[in-house]
């Protein structure tokens, strides 16, 4: 049985190549937009399940971090300047800290907390749009030359497989 390598990449080729030319194509301020809405609707959705267990268990000391994390994800999908970013990088950050620093289990609470750590440190380095629009150029740019690998790699071993 011949497998069709060229075929098989194709779909990945094109989304690739498609991502690509998005990311240079598009201005930058539209795919920051695009960025703030998806990491809001993440905040949003990580701590939407510990928000509704915290009432209804009645542990509202729980129940009101998460609503006050939804409340941020609303922000950050909406208003997202740099000043905004800056205090909530340093919320997302010092907030989880504070909470392994007073759980029992300090291991099993990083666990927990480690996403928002990293996203708080995300908004802290990459809040200048100067810096978040050429990173976005460059994952464009790497996005097409993975493509073109992706493309060359498949022919060359198509020949090899006949």
């Amino acid at each position: 049985m011949k497998v069709k390598f060229f075929k098989k990449n194709l779909e990945s080729i094109i989304a690739l190549l498609i991502a690509g030319i998005l990311m240079l194509v598009i201005p930058t301020n539209t795919i920051i937009k695009i960025i703030f809405i998806i990491l809001g609707l993440v905040v949003i959705l990580t701590n939407l399940q510990q928000t509704i267990l915290g009432y209804k268990t009645k542990q509202f000391d729980i129940a009101i971090v998460g609503t006050i994390y939804i409340a941020l994800g609303v922000v950050l999908m909406f208003y997202h300047g740099i000043i905004l970013l800056v205090l909530l990088g340093i919320f997302l950050i010092g907030l989880p800290l504070y909470r392994i620093f007073i759980a029992a289990d300090k291991k099993d609470q990083f666990y927990k907390e480690i996403f928002k750590i990293i996203l708080g440190i995300i908004l802290l380095v990459l809040s200048p749009e100067a810096i978040l629009g050429t990173l976005i150029k460059i994952i464009g740019v790497v996005l097409i030359v993975i493509a073109a690998l992706l493309f060359v790699s498949s022919i060359y071993t198509e020949r090899e497989v006949k």
